[in-house]
């Protein structure tokens, strides 16, 4: 008998925020966990799995073959979404790369932008500048979920296309939806942030630099989300 797989919590969260029933493609697949998760679960019918590197292909690929589901998960070797061709699946899971990659992965596959599509985005760096680019680029975040694992904290967002493009203020590209949160996952987060932006603060403050008011703002509303939080 198989024993389950567990995916890990940062895995787990972005497999809550695929869509029961619906084709999935996990780009970036690393070692393939994701996806076999996905089809074990009963959550997909099918998946794509892919990934630039021919070297985690390989692992995904044993991995998938071990659990006696090639005929369900197809792992492809490829650069971003051109290894899907339009409506192959509906739901697809960006993982494992910095936020200005996944934009531009993205931006190289116009035909996401239609609301059909189901965005799950696991970045590992880089969270504003994607948030950033989703809002002026015409795609609503729905949710965000954050999650610890070890010493790393990652938020993994749901969004989808509205065509609505807007201009995000600072506060918002660096809290998403994680703003309200109470979470220990939440709560790591904000103590993260706030310590990067005391430190680009004593940075700036060493340089010489006088007008910090909208970072001091941005700590400020870090500080308070963190002071929210439960002990």
């Amino acid at each position: 008998m198989i024993r389950p797989l567990d995916p890990g919590a940062r895995l787990l969260a972005a497999a809550s925020l695929v869509r029961a029933g619906r084709r999935a493609a996990d780009i970036g697949c690393d070692h393939g966990k994701l996806a076999v998760h996905l089809i074990e679960s009963g959550r997909c019918p099918y998946v794509v799995a892919a990934d630039l590197r021919s070297g985690p292909l390989g692992r995904a690929r044993a991995l998938v073959e071990e659990r006696g589901l090639s005929d369900r998960i197809d792992c492809r070797l490829g650069d971003g979404l051109s290894v899907l061709a339009p409506q192959e699946a509906e739901d697809i899971v960006i993982a494992g790369m910095g936020g200005e990659t996944i934009a531009e992965i993205l931006a190289a596959a116009p035909w996401v932008r239609a609301p059909q599509y189901n965005l799950v985005l696991l970045s590992a760096s880089s969270q504003p500048e994607l948030r950033r680019w989703l809002c002026e680029n015409g795609f609503a975040l729905c949710c965000e979920i954050p999650v610890a694992e070890g010493r790393h904290c990652y938020t993994v967002m749901q969004a989808t296309y509205t065509g609505r493009r807007f201009a995000p203020d600072d506060a918002f590209c660096l809290l998403g939806l994680l703003r309200g949160q109470r979470s220990p996952a939440a709560k790591a987060w904000f103590v993260l942030l706030a310590k990067r932006l005391r430190i680009q603060l004593e940075g700036r403050r060493s340089a010489g630099e006088e007008n910090l008011t909208e970072l001091t703002s941005l700590l400020w509303q870090v500080e308070k989300e963190l002071s929210e939080c439960p002990e």
